[in-house]
């Protein structure tokens, strides 16, 4: 029998002597991999965004922001959440929220517009801009998240699969 075969035969047993899974990883030890959600309740897709963010930017307080540069992926993240809070972002408030220098955080922007991801507009007034995502933009970002919440739902056949792999390290 494999390493892997007999990871799946004692996740197997567990999961039945348990009957089935919990978030309490006293009852399921799986739920230590386990995305805080059940498949049965549709995915946060904002809530899962905004971990996502916050969790990136909690990285800036422990490592070198320039070491990770991700400045457009914070922006796509700030503005989706911002905007499912029917929230205008001014296009100084994305280049904040990229944790980027505002002309690296500038040629983001650009760069996301260009891809049809986003778009400025005069919402403020025109002295100010704001950013939005696009309807594709939206999406796009809404698909991701919602594969990574399948991805990672407790007792999905892809999280098993990374479970198993994690402890065949």
């Amino acid at each position: 029998m494999s390493r892997e075969t007999g990871l799946r035969m004692i996740i197997s047993i567990a999961k039945q002597l348990l009957g089935g899974t919990a978030a309490d990883p006293v009852r399921d030890p799986l739920a230590m991999f386990a995305f805080p959600v059940s498949e049965e309740t549709p995915p946060d897709l904002p809530a899962i965004a905004l971990a996502m963010y916050t969790s990136r930017r909690a990285r800036e307080r422990h490592f070198a922001p320039d070491l990770f540069g991700e400045a457009a992926w914070n922006i796509l993240l700030y503005l989706y959440v911002q905007q499912t809070r029917n929230r205008r972002v001014s296009v100084t408030d994305a280049c904040t929220a990229s944790g980027s220098a505002p002309t690296t955080s500038m040629r983001w922007i650009a760069a996301l517009c260009d891809e049809g991801l986003t778009r400025q507009t005069n919402a403020f007034g025109q002295r100010v801009k704001s950013l939005r995502l696009t309807p594709d933009g939206l999406r796009r970002i809404e698909a991701y998240l919602s594969e990574v919440w399948t991805t990672n739902a407790p007792n999905s056949p892809q999280h098993e699969n990374e479970i198993v792999d994690r402890l065949s390290l």
